[in-house]
């Protein structure tokens, strides 16, 4: 935590305290005091019916071998907050941030490489270094068993985070092959991730505060977005509206190709890489400098 906040800096806090006036709905499950450590993603384990929660446990940066992956139930009781990242698995995870599943494994992105772990067991099955990479983030899964992953482009640099020249969207094929689809200026600081059955994808850019969608044949179509947002996870509704959660703005808003963006929740501090949980209609929202978790039934 006191990592995160001093990499963050006062300015940046100050944007993350200043929630807006309107009052949203309350969670209908609060989960804090638990346990978690700069929580940065959630995941919906469909299968087994059960949230997982990538924890930092300190600088997102750091291989520092104490990040860990806690699962939670759906009634909001914790099932095992180190079920990954102690025992036998211990030291394998240094900032675990995005996750996503492919029949049963479960992938993880940390810093350069995506870890892959048994959905079931947790056992460890191994990584894929992503070559050149500095900050891998969130991680979609496609419907042909592809894994993309995006990389903002981040490093450490005098005491501030500062561009590696490094951001990319990249693709691991089912047998293990790591492809390219984009890098540079026009992926801006991609952070949230979608993938479409077509193989289009829709990132949600940090820096940059667009939300924008690229297509097989590299067409770019940007989505109306919180202005001058600070953009950070991306899921998509049941009824194919995008969901992504501003740091600035302390909100997740609810955005589409042709509609102006709504709130769908306010008064979030430091929202990072939302879930969704498509069996309940639910947003699962990692609160990551306050160690909470909360999830809201939407309408």
């Amino acid at each position: 935590m006191t990592n995160m906040r001093r990499m963050l800096g006062a300015a940046g806090l100050a944007l993350l305290a200043a929630c807006g006036g309107e009052k949203g709905p309350e969670p209908d499950i609060k989960l804090l005091d638990v346990g978690f450590a700069d929580p940065e993603s959630v995941l919906h384990d469909s299968v087994a019916d059960v949230y997982l929660v990538s924890n930092l446990n300190g600088s997102p940066l750091d291989k520092d071998g104490n990040g860990f992956i806690a699962r939670v139930l759906p009634s909001g009781d914790t099932a095992n907050m180190h079920w990954l990242g102690s025992g036998g698995n211990r030291g394998m995870l240094n900032a675990p941030k995005g996750m996503g599943i492919v029949a049963d494994t479960l992938y993880v992105a940390d810093i350069d490489v995506v870890r892959r772990f048994h959905r079931v067991t947790g056992a460890m099955l191994g990584e894929v270094p992503i070559p050149g990479s500095t900050f891998l983030n969130d991680i979609a899964t496609g419907p042909d068993g592809s894994v993309y992953v995006t990389d903002m482009g981040l490093k450490m640099g005098g005491g501030r985070m500062e561009a590696s020249g490094s951001a990319a969207i990249h693709r691991i094929l089912p047998g293990g092959r790591v492809q390219t689809l984009a890098k540079g200026p026009e992926v801006g600081t991609p952070n949230g991730i979608v993938v479409d059955a077509d193989g289009t994808v829709t990132i949600a850019g940090y820096t940059t505060g667009e939300v924008v969608r690229i297509a097989p044949n590299g067409t770019r179509t940007v989505i109306p977005a919180p202005r001058r947002g600070q953009l950070d996870g991306l899921v998509r509704e049941r009824d194919g509206a995008l969901l992504v959660s501003d740091w600035k703005r302390s909100a997740v808003y609810r955005v589409r190709p042709d509609a102006e963006p709504e709130i769908a929740v306010p008064n979030l501090p430091s929202p990072a890489d939302i879930g969704y949980d498509a069996r309940r209609n639910r947003l699962l929202v990692p609160l990551m400098t306050v160690n909470r978790v909360e999830i809201y039934a939407l309408p």
